[in-house]
């Protein structure tokens, strides 16, 4: 040890004050800092963009006493600059925006959300696909089409159902089902033009992969399933506590991306970074509820110039309990009010919707949860332009919002905002007139 002038060095000590012990922790002010690089690969090749980068920092201490984290952890996550291939007179097309909850039916996100429920409906003019109730006490509504997730995605984001997708895809585990990108929804629009992306947390039970193996290659642009992947180390994060399950370090995550994000929002055509601190600390005090990091990469997105699709799909705030959904309200307000007050409503349709309602707990088993688990929330934001362009459309879906309508129909709408409905399903029931898929802005 290096001879250290008294006032150098801040001595290890028992200390009493009110009646409390405290033990002050030895450093040494002088000591040099050692600092080793191992095994660091530097990217010559200019114009070399990956969406996730992770850094990891070892630190060693002769004595700590326990309280300073010997690791670190940083994620640098973002949108990569990309420019797809687009045709000039398709430049100004509609921009397509979903955001969507797992387990939330049309009762569960007004009584869970109705700060944000009131936003939609009274700030943003959303139509609610909420149906009706005949003289005969008929219900008619936006409904399920099968038990489950994937069987509510597969048919907004293809047209399709599971089984025309593969023959044996209804199988429990099917996990020598491999599915063709080429058929969803993003392929559709990258060779069109746009900007894609695919944000899902909950990787482990990802809505592709849970009881098929994923997709044969990356389905968007922009797809973040390996950074969720690595950050909750393959689903093992959320087997180690209700503590560190849904936070990084010891803030909540959605706060250090939102922080984050505000700073670079007015970046345009750049990498825009966020980047979320994994510190092994000790956390004190009580749970922090961190749920909210995807939206954070919509408002990311939304700053890419150009045409754009994104879906984000949020599942590990209401997936396994419901009533924790109520903790996105704030948050999801704020993010709506941002995306209405940067104009980004002239030329973006916004979809807010649920797969399916809750699908087990002490809800689901009542008469009313049997409903609800059939009635998932679906709202539409239309475009201003749309409207203009379109003034009969925002008339004719209020009044479709009112009939039986399936998540076959979301994928024609979607396809016929975007003015590809050349690419829309033909498919037919059997023994039926029309199409299964219809859009809504039509009659």
């Amino acid at each position: 040890m290096p001879d250290l002038a008294p006032t150098e060095i801040t001595r290890a000590l028992e200390m009493r004050r009110n009646g409390q012990t405290y033990r002050v922790i030895s450093r040494y002010l002088r000591r040099p800092v050692s600092t080793i690089h191992r095994s660091n690969q530097r990217f010559r090749k200019t114009g070399t963009y990956v969406n996730a980068l992770r850094v990891a920092m070892i630190v060693s201490f002769g004595f700590v006493y326990g309280l300073i984290a010997s690791r670190w952890y940083g994620y640098k996550v973002g949108v990569r600059p990309q420019n797809p291939p687009s045709s000039a007179k398709r430049n100004n097309s509609l921009n397509i925006l979903i955001v969507g909850f797992d387990s939330t039916s049309r009762g569960g996100f007004m009584l869970k959300l109705p700060k944000s429920f009131r936003v939609l409906i009274n700030e943003m003019d959303a139509v609610l696909l909420k149906g009706q109730v005949d003289k005969n006490w008929m219900s008619f509504s936006y409904n399920i089409v099968g038990d489950g997730t994937a069987e509510a995605l597969f048919p907004i984001l293809s047209g399709k159902t599971d089984i025309q997708h593969h023959p044996h895809a209804r199988q429990m585990h099917s996990k020598d089902t491999l599915l063709d990108p080429d058929l969803f929804i993003f392929q559709t629009a990258r060779e069109d033009g746009y900007h894609t992306a695919y944000y899902e947390d909950m990787p482990w039970i990802g809505s592709f992969q849970f009881r098929y193996n994923g997709f044969k290659k990356r389905p968007a642009d922009h797809y973040l399933r390996s950074f969720f992947m690595e950050e909750s180390q393959r689903g093992l994060k959320w087997l180690s506590g209700i503590r560190r399950r849904y936070c990084v370090g010891e803030k909540p995550t959605f706060l250090v991306l939102l922080d984050l994000t505000r700073q670079v929002l007015d970046l345009i055509l750049v990498i825009h970074n966020i980047i979320a601190h994994l510190v092994e600390a000790r956390l004190q005090g009580g749970e922090f509820e961190c749920l909210h990091a995807p939206l954070t990469f919509l408002s990311y997105f939304m700053k890419v110039k150009g045409k754009r699709l994104c879906f984000t799909f949020m599942g590990d705030v209401s997936h396994d309990d419901f009533n924790r959904i109520s903790t996105v309200d704030d948050d999801l307000v704020e993010f709506l009010r941002h995306i209405k007050q940067s104009g980004y409503l002239e030329d973006t349709m916004l979809i807010v919707m649920g797969d399916h309602g809750p699908r087990f707990g002490p809800w689901r088993e009542s008469d009313q949860g049997k409903v609800d688990e059939r009635l998932p929330f679906m709202s539409i934001v239309l475009p201003e332009r749309l409207k203009r362009e379109r003034p009969d459309a925002l008339g004719i879906l209020q009044a479709n919002a009112l009939v039986l309508t399936t998540p076959f129909d979301i994928h024609t709408t979607l396809l016929d905002a975007m003015d590809l409905s050349q690419h829309a399903s033909d498919f037919v029931v059997p023994n039926a007139v029309l199409k299964r898929g219809l859009s809504l802005l039509k009659q």
